[in-house]
């Protein structure tokens, strides 16, 4: 399996990530660079201003499109679940 990972977050929630990436090393899942080669999209989000939530729902309305599951972590859903729940259809992970 492929991940594409993508993050417009904090330092704290980049360290997790980190973690992910780690355990999918280690687990047989091969990171790549492009969201088109990937089967499995995780973006980690940030929503503690505006300017990082927009980008944040800018980012998972463009990576929807691939064929690809996409995957969200990080703090949107939580700090704005009002404008994540538009996004029902996608997986969340909490870290």
């Amino acid at each position: 399996m492929k991940v594409y990972i993508e993050s417009n977050s904090c330092t704290r929630r980049n360290a997790e990530l980190a973690a992910i990436r780690e355990y999918l090393n280690l687990n047989g899942y091969t990171i790549t660079n492009s969201p088109k080669k990937a089967d499995y999209i995780i973006l980690n989000t940030c929503a503690l201003k505006k300017k990082e939530e927009d980008e944040s729902i800018s980012r998972i309305t463009a990576l929807k499109d691939y064929p690809a599951k996409l995957v969200v972590t990080g703090c949107l859903p939580d700090i704005a679940s009002s404008r994540f729940k538009d996004f029902s259809d996608l997986a969340y992970v909490m870290v």
